[in-house]
């Protein structure tokens, strides 16, 4: 999470890091990777005896290689199976 939304970032600058999500479950499981993922929303309850589960949303973006009009736009996320 901490790689997701980093701290000390310039006033104005990009939360995009250039760092995958991946999701993962158990052998034989679907792995999910969200490319240059993004953390945009988090539970907004602190405290000592306050609950923090909640929703959570990501964002995840194109890697743009090349220049016009050659282009390629790469994949917003990939699917595979655990091995």
């Amino acid at each position: 999470m901490t790689a997701l939304r980093p701290e000390g970032l310039a006033l104005g600058s990009t939360l995009r890091q250039g760092k995958d999500l991946v999701i993962s479950g158990l052998s034989g499981g679907l792995i999910v990777t969200l490319h240059d993922a993004v953390l945009l929303e988090t539970p907004k309850v602190w405290g000592a005896d306050s609950g923090r589960i909640g929703d959570i949303s990501f964002e995840a973006s194109r890697q743009l290689t090349g220049t016009a009009p050659a282009t390629t736009m790469g994949a917003v996320f990939d699917i595979s199976i655990a091995s």
